[in-house]
């Protein structure tokens, strides 16, 4: 109830944006898959550094909160969520927990941070494909000029949405079906690329 204002931030993004749209499913998935981890996990004590991480987080998420900086509470979210499993099911856990509330990440609207430089990168390969195509084209930044007229290469066009997704697909396959952890984080990295 306290963090009410931001879940709503939340939720209002992933109903409204499009680039953050999977997030109505892939919460719940991710959800379930932590659900399904602890089950593997047998409860021993309680884990006090965890639980203290678990405080520190939530009161640095009600100050986020209280300051308005949405997306610091994003990125706190899902190290909570972690370390008070973590507290909950034992030091021992936290190999089963880590990874599954990691994937949280893909859900959340931290990634606009990146989205400039996706459109840079866009604006390189537009500049390489107009330059193979033939085309004689003058660009500038996000600003295309050719002989017709000038186009700009907007932020929706920077791929952030595919990225984010990809991503997902990928650490989740890696999750499920990789038993090594480098050759899943290698995938996420190709994935990423």
């Amino acid at each position: 109830v306290a963090f009410l204002p931001a879940t709503e931030n939340l939720l209002g993004r992933w109903l409204k944006d499009p680039t953050y749209g999977h997030g109505l499913v892939l919460a719940p998935l991710i959800v379930w898959i932590i659900a399904k981890a602890v089950e593997h996990v047998s409860t021993s004590e309680l884990y006090w550094p965890a639980l203290w991480l678990a405080v520190a987080g939530t009161s640095a998420m009600a100050l986020a909160q209280l300051l308005g900086v949405v997306a610091l509470y994003q990125l706190i979210l899902p190290v909570v969520l972690c370390a008070m499993l973590v507290a909950l099911y034992g030091r021992g856990s936290w190999r089963l927990i880590l990874p599954t509330t990691a994937m949280l990440y893909f859900c959340l609207p931290v990634w606009d941070a990146i989205n400039p430089i996706l459109q840079q990168w866009t604006s390189i390969a537009v500049s390489q494909m107009t330059y193979l195509a033939g085309t004689p084209a003058f660009i500038e930044g996000n600003m295309v000029t050719v002989s017709t007229g000038i186009f700009e290469i907007a932020a929706g066009c920077s791929g952030l949405r595919f990225f984010i997704i990809s991503a997902a697909v990928s650490a989740l396959y890696g999750y499920w079906y990789l038993a090594r952890t480098r050759d899943a984080l290698m995938l996420l990295a190709i994935a990423m690329l």
